[in-house]
């Protein structure tokens, strides 16, 4: 949090202060006038308004132009350590006594220098040094001094506070960025140890289909760099990624392999994390269609569900072998575990996250993520 002078060097704030700061010092002046006023009133003598006013106003804007040079005393010695406490002490009792009497015969001579009577007659210095005004002047600069010592020390504990409560704030966003960084990074050689060992296996009876293999995955890797510090991405972007994934999957699987897309355009501008569909359609490929030698189809659906996204990743038709359970304790593999990770750690308890077997033995995952949009999403095509 910025200090108060910090503060002051932005012109709006520094004038919002002004105002603030007049408000209360005159707010104190009418105040204080009316009582005198009252108290003068009930006198033998007739008592004229305006001077009684303008000696308040006058009396509080003195300190009001004191109450900087109380607040760097304060800030610089302040009450918040205890083995500074009687320093502190020392420092503003003798600040209050210079101040208050610097006040008192400030004031003293103004109102004498410019004939400022509740009465009309002209004072003379020595019945304003003599009378209650000097005296009572004082008294009342000690209180005054003493409530602006308390106002900015309650401010700079304040400000020390929320200060401290920002910082950690701001430590605990840069660990969760760290980790979210983190697991979306053992993505990658997850995935990487998968197509490797497949482009190697298709190399030695399919070179062609191996190079070209290569060549998806460098474009793949190409758009994963471009995109490494990014945790959001609009779910167009998303399904950009996964089109390069898949394309490598079904140069591997040839025919075995079908994908269909069911993409609601409404959601096609959403923020998702970034990273978060592959590993879902990677463990589709691998439990639903790799162990078996017939066909088999993965849909990706998305639909807005009112301020809900849902992603649904199916596939039909080969039974799952893979105990996947929905409670978090287990999810299947690296790829999933890490999928929940982020997730939790992105939209805490927000979300939903389901592994759950159809009725055609095939296996779906049905993703529900708050739903936001990026303004400057591009449409799909």
């Amino acid at each position: 949090m910025q200090s108060l002078y910090e503060e002051m060097k932005t012109e709006p704030r520094k004038w919002q202060l002004i105002i603030v700061l007049a408000l209360f010092w005159t707010l104190l002046g009418l105040s204080f006038g009316a009582i005198s006023y009252s108290v003068a009133a009930d006198g033998s003598k007739e008592v004229r308004a305006f001077p009684v006013f303008l000696m308040n106003f006058i009396k509080f804007y003195l300190w009001a132009a004191l109450a900087p040079v109380i607040f760097v005393i304060t800030k610089r010695f302040n009450f918040e350590r205890r083995d500074t406490f009687l320093i502190s002490f020392a420092v503003h009792l003798t600040a209050c006594v210079l101040l208050a009497g610097i006040h008192s015969n400030v004031y003293s001579i103004i109102v004498w220098a410019f004939n400022i009577s509740y009465f009309g007659s002209t004072p003379s210095i020595a019945t304003l040094f003599q009378d209650f005004l000097f005296f009572g002047n004082f008294y009342l600069g000690v209180l005054l001094y003493t409530l602006i010592v308390i106002i900015v020390q309650a401010y700079l504990f304040f400000d020390k506070q929320q200060a401290e409560t920002m910082r950690n704030a701001e430590m605990q966003a840069e660990l969760a960025n760290a980790q979210l960084q983190a697991l979306k990074m053992q993505l990658q050689p997850h995935f990487l140890f998968n197509a490797l060992h497949s482009i190697s296996s298709l190399n030695l009876v399919d070179p062609p289909k191996a190079n070209r293999m290569i060549a998806r995955l460098g474009e793949f890797l190409r758009l994963t760099l471009e995109r490494s510090d990014e945790q959001m991405v609009t779910l167009n972007e998303e399904l950009d990624f996964l089109r390069y994934y898949l394309e490598i999957e079904q140069i591997r699987f040839s025919d075995r392999l079908t994908v269909e897309f069911d993409i609601d355009a409404e959601t096609i501008s959403a923020e998702v994390p970034h990273l978060i569909l592959q590993p879902l359609v990677e463990n589709a490929v691998k439990h639903g269609i790799a162990p078996f030698a017939g066909e088999g189809r993965i849909k990706i659906r998305s639909q807005k569900i009112e301020k809900i996204l849902l992603l649904q990743v199916k596939n039909d038709g080969a039974k799952n072998r893979v105990s996947l359970q929905t409670d978090g304790n287990s999810s299947g593999g690296t790829g999933l575990k890490n999928v929940r990770s982020r997730l939790v750690r992105i939209y805490g308890e927000s979300f939903r996250f389901e592994l759950s077997e159809g009725t055609d033995d095939g296996m779906t995952v049905d993703l529900e993520i708050p739903f936001a949009v990026e303004t400057d999403a591009i449409l799909l095509d």
